[in-house]
């Protein structure tokens, strides 16, 4: 019998961090893991991608600290989307807590330094909750 899931796309997550090491490791891993990884190194970049593929991101891992435009400004325009991506928030150092970044959209907030297992555990949490809500 063949698995139902063995011909569905994989999922695309965009890495939004302006550390080039990180959306290197991130992009790495997560491909591992199944996902079609796209990167920008900054908001502005961010939102450019996303206004160029609205509907084909499915999640946006973000850091909040970023030169040009930040995490933030990158979540508030995904609120104003019509089909917009799930987002976990990643920070080493932010004045955003978990409750803020919830009230303002995200999915989750994950603190750096983190294990891949607890992003992609974040991001299997996002999609388990946008279906529950779809």
């Amino acid at each position: 019998m063949s698995d139902p899931n063995q011909d569905k796309e994989p999922e695309t997550v965009l890495v939004v961090d302006d550390e080039e090491n990180v959306r290197q490791v991130l992009s790495w891993a997560l491909g591992e893991a199944g996902y079609r990884v796209v990167f920008a190194a900054n908001g502005e970049e961010a939102i450019s991608l996303l206004m160029e593929n609205e509907g084909k991101i499915d999640f946006v891992v973000s850091d909040v600290q970023m030169p040009v435009k930040n995490g933030v400004e990158v979540l508030k325009f995904i609120s104003t989307m019509e089909k917009a991506p799930q987002v976990v928030m990643i920070s080493a150092h932010s004045d955003l807590n978990y409750t803020q970044a919830r009230a303002m959209g995200a999915a989750n907030l994950v603190a750096k330094p983190f294990s891949i297992g607890v992003l992609i555990t974040a991001l299997r949490e996002a999609a388990a909750n946008s279906k529950k809500v779809s």
